[in-house]
């Protein structure tokens, strides 16, 4: 955001302009939208753990052992796909950072208190808790087949 001269701040907070620019209406939804960003964040480090024990039993004996009883042999891309609906890269991305502990997250949230992403959590992660400076935009979260 670029520095206001003082004529231009005090424009901005005259009646006119308020009403005319519909600045409050832009603030309510600025912040509904941030929330909506904290939201779903939080609802993709639940599918992380979600995803990554399912992952878990798929690679153990017993996962394994079900499996081949039922005539299933689905590799990780396969099983990724066929049972969570994503693709690999984006899957993979879910198991690592359900593998990511509670402290790290709480970190990655006090580094980045609006634009939360699974993928810049796992950059935040990668570079010893340093974050990935001048990374922004959109990552794929939710991205299904």
């Amino acid at each position: 955001m670029s520095t206001l001269l003082a004529i231009e701040s005090h424009f901005l907070t005259t009646a006119n302009a308020i009403e005319g620019l519909k600045l409050r209406e832009l603030r309510r939804l600025v912040t509904a939208d941030l929330n909506a960003t904290k939201k779903r964040f939080e609802t993709s480090l639940q599918l992380s753990q979600i995803v990554a024990e399912g992952f878990e039993w798929y690679k153990s004996t017993a996962g394994k052992a079900t499996m081949t009883n039922e005539g299933i042999t689905w590799n990780a891309e396969e099983f990724a796909l066929k049972v969570y609906g994503y693709q690999k890269s984006f899957f993979y991305k879910l198991v690592k950072a359900g593998a990511v502990e509670t402290e790290k997250v709480e970190e990655y949230k006090t580094y980045e208190p609006n634009n939360r992403t699974i993928e810049g959590l796992l950059k935040f992660v990668k570079s010893g808790g340093k974050g990935a400076e001048g990374e922004g935009g959109e990552e794929g979260e939710g991205e299904t087949a």
